[in-house]
């Protein structure tokens, strides 16, 4: 392998930290007598939330998703839906400044290219 494949290879493995990923879900029906076996489902935000944002949509995709796997198929754009699922979610943002709660962390990624044709990482 050459040096410059394994010096780009050791570069981008950072970039991997920062892709993104669907959110767990879990999608819990309630009912009574009847249980819905299936049908159309619109997904939307519930009220109160302060805006549709990027972040509302990918959790809005994770439910649908879900949704689909236990039998319902997605409301077509604009039109009706035989059910609706409110999703909402909270953001909380952690107090800046250090941390006093005795849970270090650290993390780091490191790497070298010898000129002997040896390379690492660790």
């Amino acid at each position: 392998m050459s040096k410059h494949l394994m010096l780009a290879a050791c570069l981008a493995l950072p970039l991997a930290a920062c892709a993104t990923a669907v959110p767990p879900v879990e999608v819990t029906r309630f009912h009574i007598d009847n249980p819905p076996r299936a049908g159309s489902i619109a997904v939307e935000e519930m009220p109160g939330n302060p805006d549709i944002s990027l972040e509302f949509r990918t959790y809005a995709a994770a439910v649908q998703q879900e949704w689909q796997r236990v039998g319902f198929s997605p409301a077509p754009t604009g039109g009706s839906s035989d059910y609706v699922a409110l999703v909402s979610f909270r953001r909380s943002f952690r107090p800046s400044g250090v941390d006093r709660s005795g849970k270090p962390v650290s993390v780091g990624v490191g790497g070298g290219i010898g000129s002997g044709g040896y390379s690492g990482l660790g």
